[in-house]
C-alpha cells in the first residue's frame, strides 16, 4: 500500500469527503431516517468545521461524525429495511456487479439492518459519481420491491475515509467483521449471510 496519495477533491456537502488517488476508502451508507434529527444536527454542526482536510484536527473531528453516526445506529432499530432478505441481495449483488465491471474492488463489507459498511478501491470513475449511482440504483431497485413510496431510500450522502496505512486497513476489515456480532447479529460474523465472505448474492 502506498504512502503517497494525491488529492483529486475535497468536498462538504452534510458530510466532508476527500477523494484520493488510488486509495481504500472506508465507506459508511445508512438509510434515510435512520437517525434522529438530533443527531444529524450534531453531525453538520461539526462537518461544517471540515472546510480544509490539511487542517490537523480534520482527523479527529471526522472520527467523532463516525462515532456519532454508528452510536445512533446501533439503536435505531424502527428503520430495517435492509435486514429484508431480498433488499440485502440487491445491494450485495450491486457490490458484485460493479466489481465484475471493473468500477471498484471491494476486500470486505457487510450489510447490517440499517446501514452498509465497504471497504473499497475504485478502480474507474470518480467517488461522487460513483457512490451516486450506486445509491440511485440499488434504492430505486429496493424501494420497487418494498412498494415504498417514501422520499429517498439511502441517506442523502455517505460516509468515506481513506486508508493512509497497511495497519488501517487491517483495522478495517476487522471492524466490519466485528460489526455482526457487537450488533448481535450472530455469534460468528460468518454466520451472517449479507457480507463479503459469503459471496453468493
Amino acid at each position: 500500500m502506498s504512502n503517497t496519495f494525491q488529492t483529486l477533491a475535497f468536498w462538504r456537502g452534510q458530510l466532508p469527503h476527500w477523494e484520493v488517488a488510488g486509495a481504500y476508502y472506508f465507506i459508511t451508507l445508512h438509510l434515510a431516517e435512520a437517525l434522529p434529527l438530533d443527531a444529524v444536527k450534531r453531525i453538520r454542526e461539526t462537518s461544517a468545521k471540515l472546510s480544509n482536510p490539511d487542517l490537523p484536527q480534520h482527523d479527529q473531528l471526522q472520527r467523532f461524525i463516525f462515532r456519532e453516526m454508528e452510536r445512533w445506529l446501533d439503536k435505531a432499530p424502527r428503520t430495517e429495511r435492509l435486514a429484508v432478505p431480498e433488499v440485502a441481495r440487491i445491494v450485495a449483488g450491486a457490490i458484485h456487479f460493479r466489481e465484475r465491471q471493473g468500477i471498484w474492488t471491494v476486500p470486505e463489507y457487510v450489510i447490517m439492518p440499517n446501514h452498509l459498511h465497504m471497504l473499497m478501491k475504485l478502480l474507474d470513475g470518480r467517488l461522487k459519481q460513483v457512490m451516486e449511482q450506486f445509491k440511485r440504483w440499488t434504492g430505486v431497485q429496493a424501494a420497487a420491491l418494498l412498494n415504498d413510496s417514501k422520499k429517498g431510500f439511502w441517506q442523502t450522502e455517505w460516509f468515506d475515509h481513506w486508508i493512509r496505512t497497511p495497519e488501517q486497513y487491517i483495522s478495517t476489515k476487522r471492524y466490519i467483521r466485528r460489526n455482526v456480532e457487537r450488533a448481535g447479529l450472530a455469534a460468528n460474523y460468518l454466520d451472517w449471510p449479507y457480507g463479503s465472505w459469503n459471496k453468493s448474492p
